[in-house]
């Protein structure tokens, strides 16, 4: 797009406006704030509102996202979807971004895409849709911009890839509010994911949801939790699947079992230390090893953040695993579903995700899952072809392979049942509830209600995030590590004792309806309660 001049260049009426905004940021009164706010509105454009807003500063832009009128989905005709990310490469988010652009061509709808940042594959764009690159920097100037893009391109409705990744995503949908046009949210990794990273993300979110139409997570407990914090309009949805999913439809797969013979084991995805826990799979090779267990381990992922197969080796090395554990570099396509049919077994030690495609991929080409506990993902729900262990436990990961390779009826069932999962996966009707998404009308049945029984469970996974960062930090204080901002085991500020102590306030009305219908659950009530009073600065 050809760049813009600054709003305030243009319209020097905006500064007017952004001391008024200024004038009702210094009101103490909440209730008085909305009321002024609302005369604003009446006064002035709403396009003019959100311009001055980004002039003013972050207050000005949450005073506007907490306390303005929420746009709700279904109130125009959609004709046009927005999908925007940072940028379109063949990442996870961008593969959701892509695939979804296709469901949406299919159903009929114009589709344009919109890349915040450079560096974007543009060969990745499905044919029909339009692609725009963006290059507004700062606020004010990326809502401008973003308002030009919804007026010239006639935007109904917009699904942001981005507001789990970045702080700026309220002011693209205040600026697509002004006009009238909705915003969808779509969260990629679970709600504790701001917890664990110990970023003061989850307040932020909080705060300026109310500047989206619909958020979308990807787990019925993801949806409970928004909803615990105030945001009722959160709902699920699955993650489209991968051509390799897809693809594998075609085929008459059958896993012989590895009974008498080496049992071969894969891992694929990037090698994220934080999240996906790479080095735990070495752990399980050292354990498999002291279980005299006749496997080999290939690793399978492109380096993150410096990360990357040849440091992962070198670990490899020095563990003296190198004749046990291969470290290779990224796959793709064929070379990827030849080295998961030359395996047995797909092993995982993940610590968070949000949906773990991955899981579905190896099942679908009739692999059995072992892996690390992560109860809230949709794939592992009524899933029988997953065996999962407690976190962080290579032990029990490494006998749960060793039984299974040794088992040849446990093997075929589970490899069966892996089968069918992926199967099931393919039944989905994503088209259909991508268009009952934008136009409002989305299911009930993905928009659940919180019970006292999701609230101990998020309480319990809550817990586990935060004290897994205090025994890094204790670890590191008797080293006399000097922490850096940021760092994994630097100090967790009050945000972390602020969102645990809100789940426990916010679940406490929905304890005592489930209480008064169902007296059955005062001692799970009762439990849970102690739990906080034991654990938590409440």
């Amino acid at each position: 797009m050809p760049p813009l001049s600054s709003p305030a260049a243009q319209d020097p009426r905006l500064a007017v406006i952004a001391d008024e905004i200024l004038s009702v940021l210094g009101d103490p009164d909440t209730s008085s704030q909305a009321e002024r706010l609302g005369r604003l509105e009446a006064q002035y454009p709403a396009a003019d509102l959100v311009l001055a807003a980004t002039q003013q500063g972050a207050d000005a832009v949450s005073l506007l996202a907490r306390l303005g009128t929420r746009v709700p989905l279904g109130e125009r005709e959609v004709r046009t979807v927005l999908l925007t990310t940072k940028t379109v490469t063949t990442g996870g988010v961008s593969m959701v971004l892509l695939s979804q652009a296709r469901y949406l061509i299919e159903a009929g709808y114009r589709v344009v895409i919109a890349a915040r940042g450079e560096g974007s594959d543009q060969h990745a764009i499905p044919a029909g849709a339009t692609f725009l690159q963006l290059g507004a920097a700062n606020s004010s100037d990326k809502a401008a911009e973003w308002i030009q893009v919804c007026r010239e391109h006639a935007i109904d409705v917009i699904i942001d890839h981005q507001i789990l990744y970045t702080r700026d995503w309220p002011v693209y949908a205040l600026a697509a509010r002004a006009l009238g046009v909705p915003t969808i949210g779509w969260i990629h990794n679970f709600a504790g994911r701001p917890v664990y990273d110990l970023s003061g993300l989850t307040s932020f979110l909080t705060n300026h949801m109310n500047a989206l139409a619909q958020v979308v997570t990807l787990s019925s407990l993801d949806a409970v939790y928004w909803k615990l914090r105030g945001v009722k309009h959160a709902a699920y949805l699955p993650n489209p699947i991968s051509p390799m999913i897809l693809d594998s439809a075609t085929e008459e797969i059958s896993k012989p079992a590895p009974h008498g013979r080496r049992v071969e084991l894969i891992w694929w995805g990037r090698l994220d230390e934080h999240t996906k826990q790479v080095r735990q799979l070495l752990a399980v090779g050292t354990e498999l090893k002291k279980l005299d267990v006749d496997f080999r381990l290939k690793l399978i992922g492109p380096e993150w953040r410096g990360f990357t197969p040849a440091r992962l080796n070198v670990e490899v090395r020095k563990k003296g695993l190198e004749d046990l554990i291969e470290v290779v570099g990224p796959l793709h396509g064929q070379d990827l579903i030849d080295a998961a049919d030359a395996a047995d077994i797909f092993v995982s030690t993940s610590v968070i995700e949000g949906y773990q495609l991955t899981l579905l991929e190896a099942q679908a080409r009739g692999l059995p899952v072992v892996m690390y506990d992560l109860p809230w993902l949709l794939p592992v729900q009524d899933n029988a072809g997953i065996v999962s262990v407690p976190q962080s436990d290579p032990v029990a990961l490494a006998r749960e392979v060793k039984a299974i390779s040794e088992d040849p009826q446990r093997y075929q069932l589970l490899s069966s049942a892996s089968l069918e999962a992926a199967e099931q996966a393919r039944k989905f009707s994503f088209s259909t509830v991508y268009q009952q998404l934008v136009t409002g009308n989305l299911p009930a049945e993905f928009s659940p209600e919180p019970t006292l029984t999701d609230a101990k469970e998020l309480v319990d996974l809550l817990l586990f995030y935060v004290e897994r960062h205090s025994g890094k930090r204790t670890r590191a204080a008797k080293r006399g590590v000097e922490q850096k901002p940021g760092d994994s085991a630097a100090p967790a500020p009050s945000f972390a004792r602020r969102a645990i102590r809100s789940v426990a306030r916010r679940v406490r009305p929905y304890g005592h309806l489930a209480l008064s219908v169902a007296p059955g659950l005062k001692p799970l009530a009762h439990r849970v309660n102690y739990a906080l009073k034991r654990r938590l600065p409440l």
